[in-house]
């Protein structure tokens, strides 16, 4: 499954995050927020954090993790979230 752009990867997804396990689905993953969050806590603005938000847009898994392999992964086009 892939995104369309602008498209939500809350839409048709449970909230909770499940990471992709298929080895052949890593050149599809990218970054969707680097180093960082939006939380309701703070109002929905940026809080840098040790942990990104990945994405694998075969299969529509999503993640967030401090692995150092997100240091070469691409950023995710505007409008990912």
């Amino acid at each position: 499954m892939s995104f369309a752009p602008g498209e939500s990867l809350r839409s048709g997804y449970s909230s909770k995050a499940f990471a992709c396990k298929d080895k052949a689905h890593r050149e599809t993953w990218d970054v969707v927020v680097r180093c960082g969050n939006y939380s309701a806590f703070n109002g929905y603005h940026f809080t840098p954090s040790d942990y990104s938000l990945v994405r694998c847009t075969t299969c529509g898994s999503h993640w967030r993790t401090k692995a150092a392999y997100v240091a070469v992964l691409p950023d995710a086009p505007n409008g990912a979230i």
